[in-house]
């Protein structure tokens, strides 16, 4: 895995992977940047929140529990002083589907944050503590 990362102007960055695709990256106005795009901390939840939500989807999936919908919300606490790093990051899932039941949706979701989630488990492993809960609608 490869990526080059490439200063725009002021505090935005433009960062492509080796395929082509690019992400925008951009710093709040109180620190220099124009609030343009998703900080480097909410880009690392929002990739968090894929990785597992496409996890439990494939989960789900190979367990043939047909999804019609996944949403997942974040919430996460950061350390007070710099390193601001992630403490605590706390997933809601909203899942619907005909036929789901709830002890294939835990599995999905205790494979994801235990084996699966390579950004979820790279953050744990940070000292973060990893809660999650689910709704079927």
């Amino acid at each position: 895995m490869k990526i080059e990362t490439r200063w725009v102007h002021g505090k935005c960055f433009v960062s492509t992977v080796d395929q082509g695709h690019a992400v925008i990256t951009d710093a709040p106005a109180q620190f220099g940047g124009t609030d343009s795009a998703q900080t480097p901390m909410e880009l690392m939840l929002s990739a968090a929140a894929s990785c597992a939500s496409i996890d439990v989807t494939s989960i789900m999936a190979k367990q043939r529990q047909p999804l019609d919908s996944c949403r997942v919300t974040v919430s996460a606490e950061q350390a007070p002083t710099p390193p601001k790093v992630f403490t605590k990051l706390h997933f809601e899932f909203e899942l619907s589907g005909s036929q789901l039941t709830e002890k294939a949706i835990e599995k999905a979701i205790e494979m994801t944050f235990e084996t699966h989630c390579s950004v979820s488990i790279m953050i744990a492993r940070s000292g973060a503590e990893i809660s999650w809960k689910y709704n079927v609608l």
